[in-house]
């Protein structure tokens, strides 16, 4: 690992794009009961509304499941890529600094 290096602002921008799709991606969760509703009522409550349903309604449940899974691992990202960006601020400022101290001498 002789080539490290790292940029605190880019992890910042990324960190801000997660926020990003993380928003996006509680507004497609908060409308899935409207949609998974709207299934059901468009299907009737006939024969043929039944069969709807069935085909429909678990993969219905599953999409909109999924996009509430997806919008909390999005979350959790967003938490993570600010923590590394704030961690490599300090360790940026710290080694800043060491090479200001080092220079005095």
């Amino acid at each position: 690992m002789n080539d490290f290096r790292a940029d605190p602002r880019a992890m910042q921008i990324l960190s801000e794009a997660y926020q990003d799709i993380g928003a996006k991606m509680r507004k497609i969760s908060a409308l899935g009961t409207d949609r998974r509703d709207l299934v059901f009522e468009a299907a009737g409550d006939d024969e043929m509304g039944t069969e709807i349903k069935e085909n429909l309604g678990d993969p219905v449940t599953k999409i909109e499941g999924a996009f509430v899974a997806i919008g909390e691992v999005v979350d959790n990202q967003t938490t993570v890529t600010k923590g590394m960006a704030a961690k490599l601020t300090i360790a940026e400022n710290e080694n800043i600094v060491n090479v200001h101290n080092g220079l005095k001498r």
